[in-house]
Parts: structure tokens; sequence; C-alpha cells
């Protein structure tokens, strides 16, 4: 839970082929237990709702767009 909540618009690669895919290089509250960075595809669904979620969901909520220091959840 600790590394999803992490996650920082940075973090998504949109152009990874052939599924997009976030960098895990940190938790929220610090460094990986295992201290080990990886790469995580990201289902097509899933790439679909993050689109939706930046686009529309994220400034209607926010009342701005997100920068890539924005976490994503």
């Amino acid at each position: 839970l600790g590394e999803a909540v992490g996650l920082r618009w940075r973090d998504y690669d949109e152009r990874a082929e052939p599924l997009h895919r976030f960098t895990v290089a940190r938790s929220y509250d610090g460094p990986l237990k295992t201290e080990v960075p990886r790469q995580v595809p990201v289902h097509p669904l899933l790439a679909s709702v993050l689109a939706e979620w930046r686009l529309r969901g994220f400034p209607r909520m926010m009342g701005r767009a997100a920068t890539r220091d924005d976490l994503v959840i």
C-alpha cells in the first residue's frame, strides 16, 4: 500500500511499450524495504482510468492541473 500511495506522476511512463509502466523507487514514508527500484507494468484498463483521472478528475477535485510532482493517489 505504501508503494502505491507514494507514486507521483513523474513515476508514470505513458510512452513505454507495449504497456505503460510505473517506476517504483520509494514508498510513501521513505525508501523501499528492498532498496531496489523496479518497473511495474500498467494494465490498459488502469491506464485509461489514470488518463481520465489526470485529465478530468484531478483538476475537478484540486482546482488545477496535475503536475509531475503531484501524488497519483
